[in-house]
């Protein structure tokens, strides 16, 4: 990757924070919709994922560690995306995510991967265990799902776009931002 690759990855994920912010700020109802619950004042043990959507356990290709995420198979017999919804700065794998019934609604693939939690320590970030378990995450939903393989999304918001600017930066899949 050249510098100024990287330059511009930085600066749209400045950007992609910076907005967010700013959205929660000026918005309080953006909020609500794509549940920033640690902005609205609610814990994630608050909120009770659909009953589509199953906790799973990915090892780390990085070190083995085991990473949590909420995980949901298109029911159509037809591939369908893949949505891979990255959490918050500080949230995690069962964080409220707005985008769990978007694709519960257009009946895809989707999956809410933990890679390594709230952004608190050293493995956070972008570090490369982070980025192998978002990778890890894309590789469990090819298996698991029925997936049109020119159709996986990797999305965020705040934190979450940052952490999809560097999974696009590095992964090996073919991914859409």
């Amino acid at each position: 990757m050249t510098r100024k690759t990287k330059r511009l990855i930085g600066a749209l994920a400045c950007l992609c924070f910076a907005l967010g912010a700013l959205a929660g700020k000026f918005y309080p109802e953006f909020k609500r919709y794509v549940g920033l619950t640690f902005i609205a004042g609610h814990d994630a043990e608050s909120f009770r994922w659909p009953e589509e959507f199953k906790v799973v356990e990915i090892d780390s290709s990085a070190d083995g560690a085991k990473q949590k995420a909420y995980f949901s198979r298109a029911s159509s017999s037809t591939q369908k995306p893949l949505l891979v919804s990255l959490h918050v700065w500080s949230g995690s794998y069962a964080s409220k995510d707005a985008l769990a019934a978007y694709a519960k609604q257009h009946d895809w693939n989707y999956i809410h991967p933990d890679f390594r939690g709230p952004n608190t320590g050293p493995d956070n970030c972008l570090n490369d265990k982070v980025l192998a378990d978002i990778d890890d995450a894309i590789a469990f939903g090819l298996r698991m799902g029925n997936v049109d393989t020119q159709n996986i999304f990797v999305v965020g918001f705040s934190g979450g776009a940052y952490a999809a600017l560097g999974a696009y930066a590095r992964t090996r899949h073919l991914v859409k931002v």
